[in-house]
């Protein structure tokens, strides 16, 4: 949308994409070897913008606005530790994919338009 010296303009995406989840503990004692697991599974992605332009010249222009970007499905390196003192087959192979990554933040730049 625009008014005279003003613009306002946003998005929203939105997609759902196949994630490959991986982790390693490359710790090795006495009781148990190096570990290390692969999975598959699903994420989100969504990316939301909202600026503002304020036009002072015809080509020239002051943008302010702000970004939200959430990624789901996603193992987070705190999540994979297992400190088990288990020596089985399956020990420190587990993956917890259900983590997400929520960032946000403001932008301010100059708009050059041709």
């Amino acid at each position: 949308m625009a008014f005279e010296n003003w613009a306002l303009e946003g998005w929203m995406k939105v997609g759902v994409a196949g994630t490959m989840l991986s982790q390693s503990q490359s710790m090795s004692t006495d009781f148990r070897s190096p570990r290390s697991s692969d999975l598959a599974g699903m994420g989100m992605i969504a990316d939301m913008n909202l600026s503002a332009i304020w036009r002072f010249t015809d080509s020239l222009g002051l943008r302010v606005g702000y970004n939200v970007f959430w990624l789901t499905g996603v193992a987070l390196a705190p999540d994979q530790w297992d400190f088990s003192a288990a020596t089985g087959p399956g020990a420190g192979t587990g993956i917890r994919g259900t983590g997400s990554v929520f960032l946000n933040g403001a932008n301010v730049g100059l708009e050059g338009r041709w």
